[in-house]
């Protein structure tokens, strides 16, 4: 084997080219009790900015 090394990779993305989304249920305790939440997070790659909710 070789010696381990770090790499990067720069993006460079066109406005309104490109995006990421994650969603999935998860749980949180509100006024102690176990809620099941949706979660949705999107990822614009122009900017580097997110928008994060929940939807009961």
């Amino acid at each position: 084997m070789g010696v381990p090394f770090e790499a990067y990779v720069i993006r460079r993305n066109a406005l309104g080219a490109g995006a990421e989304v994650d969603f999935g249920d998860i749980y949180v305790d509100l006024a102690g009790r176990r809620t099941r939440c949706c979660l949705f997070a999107f990822w614009l790659a122009h900017s580097g900015e997110d928008a994060q909710t929940h939807i009961e």
